[in-house]
């Protein structure tokens, strides 16, 4: 790769990253957005290998794999597309074991479509989500046990949060990311779901996730307390954005089958905006609230 493609990479990853975390974007942050972003294209380009037909996606995700292991032996290819993500993993010495979850995780979506039980679908979020949360820790300067147990509560809670509002997506792909124990606890089956019939089962089903995805953003709120300054701020705004989803989706009345909750670029800027003034001139940045269904 010439150094005006490369340019034109990097541009185009941090073009995503103002896009999707754009308050990141904002000066006192400034200094972090470049590893953010190149830590956010490797997780895009990754999971979206794992969308990929199995031979495909696998033939991608082992090339990278290849990569990552030279990353652990100390080489970094400057002709990579990732090459700025290895500067961001040499300054901060993030564990290369995290971008192997990562990789992980995608593989096993290739071949993987059902979770017996709910924890079964938490070890796929210790690979797929949480390991994100723990590098983005490692680059704000934060490496202890406790910080990351909390940040992994938030990351699944994001993650599920996710594929609640991507059900009718995900079953188009022939996955279904909901425990089968939970749809025989409530009555929902796998045809239901395929073929998008909402019923007072699945509702219930979905309300019965949603109250679990609140639960574990409250016990990830510590984090928050335990971070310096304006720090603070990115993260209760991930929990402020999932809760928003959640409040969503219990406005559809539970039926994301014919329904994907979004929020709009006004109501996170909405929230953004609110996190800030809460940050000022409140004590406590993000309470601990109980769902109300």
């Amino acid at each position: 790769m010439d150094r005006s493609s490369k340019i034109k990479t990097y541009q185009d990853e941090m073009k995503v990253t103002y896009e999707n975390f754009p308050l990141w974007s904002s000066l006192y942050l400034k200094e972090f957005m470049p590893h953010f972003s190149s830590l956010y294209n490797f997780c895009r380009t990754v999971d979206n290998y794992g969308d990929l037909h199995p031979d495909i996606g696998t033939e991608k995700l082992d090339s990278i794999e290849y990569e990552i292991d030279n990353w652990s032996k100390g080489s970094f290819s400057q002709e990579s597309e990732f090459y700025t993500l290895t500067e961001t993993i040499e300054q901060y010495e993030l564990p290369i074991t995290e971008f192997k979850k990562l990789v992980s995780a995608n593989r096993q979506d290739l071949h993987q479509r059902r979770y017996s039980t709910f924890q079964d679908l938490l070890k796929y979020c210790r690979l797929s989500a949480n390991p994100v949360g723990r590098l983005v820790l490692k680059i704000l300067g934060y490496n202890l046990t406790k910080l990351n147990e909390y940040s992994d509560k938030i990351c699944t809670g994001l993650q599920i949060t996710n594929f609640l509002q991507d059900v009718k997506r995900d079953s188009q792909l022939g996955r279904i990311y909901i425990p089968l124990e939970d749809l025989k606890k409530f009555s929902v089956s796998e045809k239901q779901i395929l073929q998008s019939q909402c019923s007072d089962g699945y509702r219930n089903l979905i309300r019965f996730e949603v109250e679990r995805c609140w639960e574990m953003f409250n016990r990830g709120i510590p984090l928050i307390q335990n971070l310096n300054g304006t720090q603070q701020i990115p993260i209760a705004l991930f929990i402020k954005s999932g809760r928003k989803i959640l409040n969503q989706i219990k406005k559809v009345e539970f039926d994301t089958l014919n329904h994907r909750p979004t929020i709009s670029k006004t109501v996170k800027a909405t929230l953004v905006i609110k996190t800030i003034i809460d940050y000022l001139v409140k004590d406590q940045l993000l309470p601990i609230k109980q769902y109300d269904t």
